[in-house]
């Protein structure tokens, strides 16, 4: 139930740039796949940044940031 209000309140404002935590973190697949819907509408006007631990659907336009290495080493 939380994340369906946070992400409800984060469409709410008219935020030009959508900042997104987990949003789909613990939802049953018909509501994750809801979710998905509303964001694919959401971000036609605006961009979105979403962080997860888990690999995107399918087909998601995506930028996968990694960490930089130095030295073959994490910072």
């Amino acid at each position: 139930m939380r994340s369906r209000v946070s992400f409800a309140r984060a469409l709410a404002f008219q935020a030009p740039l959508l900042l997104l935590d987990e949003p789909f973190h613990a939802l049953d697949d018909e509501t994750r796949r809801r979710m998905e819907e509303l964001l694919r509408e959401e971000t036609r006007e605006r961009p979105a940044m979403l962080v997860t631990h888990h690999p995107p659907p399918p087909g998601a336009p995506v930028l996968a940031l990694q960490p930089a290495q130095q030295n073959g080493t994490l910072p």
